[in-house]
């Protein structure tokens, strides 16, 4: 029965392919078993022949196609040719995504071509003799070391690994709780990493299966996998670069960006750099905004509240607009705005800083609606008090000289709501756990006394 899925452009690919394994292959499988690997010459050829990484961009020097059905095919020629070898569904099913979707574009041109050529085989060094399949129980770690990070540890039952040229390894940065995990690229010959032999087993006997050891590896920074945070500032570039520093610490990848967010021109700069140095934004966190003088409505001039719409709304909205196309091409895109509770329950003599965010939240509520059907998520953290420099002045002039430790003594919390708090809403909502909210407002409770005013 002829199944419906495929086009004349597949069937096509199916004998090119097909014909490709009976040429370069099928001959060859009693000496592949053998050697417990497939020969370099064969990846190169396959690669040559335009079976490796085509998914990959045009410019990377791949063809393009985001259609699976050719993995499918691919698949289904290996098993019928008879050949024990999981070349084509590691490289192209299991690889493709990890240096598509989370390599920056420096480490897409350093790796993705090579790869494309059948130059450059890649392992993924999850599992390991003590955890098995079980991620969340890893002990391979990498701790940072300037701008290194050093690995230590082991993994097993990997595929290529014998043979890889690289090999992106999960290691564990932080607790063991299922986070403080980073993916770091290591290269083959790097001082401290050794593939083992290819391992006997009783099937796919052509394919090797290896363990890597890790022993005081040094790994430079830039060769993490993953996810990249821009840290964007107004003035305070020390603390920016402190925030980077923590980052890195942690294992991540960061840097700092300065612009003024109504300022246009510097904004189109960073989003330009951050497009260049790291790829496209996935997730929007905004906490621009600015204090202002306490007034009422009546006394409120239209100057000073032009001036805080720009900060609070038109600027972080710009901002939005300018991602929007990147964001609506990936799967999921995030975009989370901080607020206040002031909103909706401003105290008297709020007036400009209450009304510039009313106007933010209006438009996230709207673009949420606008946006769902991209897969972009928008939402809002509306927190109370914070304990902050700003917190502590808010508390200081509203109280008469109080502080916030006296807050505290009369928290039904045991204190005020802390940076860390509110930076726990936001990884809650970019998290797949809310990967169903959108439009939300999340009041984040300043732990006062008075849940209406923190």
């Amino acid at each position: 029965m002829r199944r419906a899925i495929y086009d004349r452009e597949h069937e096509a690919f199916r004998s090119a392919f097909r014909e490709f394994l009976d040429r370069e292959a099928v001959p060859y499988v009693d000496e592949w078993e053998a050697a417990g690997t497939p020969s370099r010459d064969f990846i190169v050829k396959a690669g040559q022949a335009g079976f490796l990484g085509f998914e990959f961009a045009n410019e990377l020097g791949g063809l393009g196609i985001d259609d699976f059905r050719y993995n499918a095919i691919m698949t289904e020629q290996v098993v019928a040719s008879g050949i024990a070898a999981d070349t084509f569904s590691m490289q192209n099913d299991i690889i493709v995504p990890y240096l598509r979707d989370l390599a920056n574009p420096e480490q897409q041109r350093r790796w993705i071509p090579a790869f494309v050529e059948g130059r450059c085989v890649t392992a993924l060094g999850l599992s390991e003799p003590g955890a098995g399949s079980d991620l969340a129980s890893i002990s391979c770690s990498a701790r940072q070391d300037g701008d290194h990070l050093v690995l230590n540890g082991q993994k097993t039952f990997i595929t290529s690994g014998a043979t890889c040229d690289i090999a992106i390894v999960l290691t564990r940065t932080g607790e063991r709780d299922g986070r403080g995990m980073t993916l770091v690229v290591v290269e083959a010959g790097t001082p401290g990493f050794e593939r083992g032999r290819p391992m006997h087993k009783i099937g796919r006997k052509g394919q090797d299966t290896a363990e890597l050891f890790f022993e005081d590896c040094r790994v430079p920074l830039d060769q993490v996998l993953g996810t990249s945070v821009v840290v964007n500032y107004r003035r305070d570039a020390d603390a920016a670069e402190q925030v980077v520093r923590e980052i890195r610490r942690a294992g991540g990848s960061a840097m700092a960006c300065a612009a003024a967010i109504d300022v246009g021109a510097e904004v189109a700069r960073m989003v330009e750099r951050v497009r260049e140095e790291l790829g496209p934004v996935s997730i929007l966190v905004s906490n621009a905004g600015t204090a202002s003088r306490g007034r009422t409505v009546a006394d409120t001039e239209a100057a000073e509240f032009r001036s805080l719409l720009e900060v609070h709304a038109l600027g972080p909205i710009a901002l939005i607009q300018s991602l929007l196309t990147d964001m609506r091409a990936m799967p999921r895109a995030d975009i989370v705005m901080i607020s206040s509770n002031t909103v909706g329950n401003a105290p008297a003599g709020a007036a400009p800083y209450t009304m510039a965010k009313a106007a933010m939240e209006t438009c996230v509520a709207t673009l949420a609606r606008e946006e769902r059907s991209h897969g972009i998520r928008a939402n809002i953290v509306a927190p109370g008090l914070v304990a902050t420099d700003m917190g502590r002045r808010l508390v200081k002039a509203s109280t008469g000289g109080g502080s916030l430790d006296d807050l505290n003594a009369t928290s039904p919390f045991g204190r005020v709501c802390t940076p860390a708090d509110v930076a726990a809403a936001v990884a809650f909502l970019v998290s797949a756990d809310a990967g169903y909210v959108t439009g939300q407002r999340l009041f984040v409770d300043g732990g006062g006394a008075d849940a209406t005013v923190f």
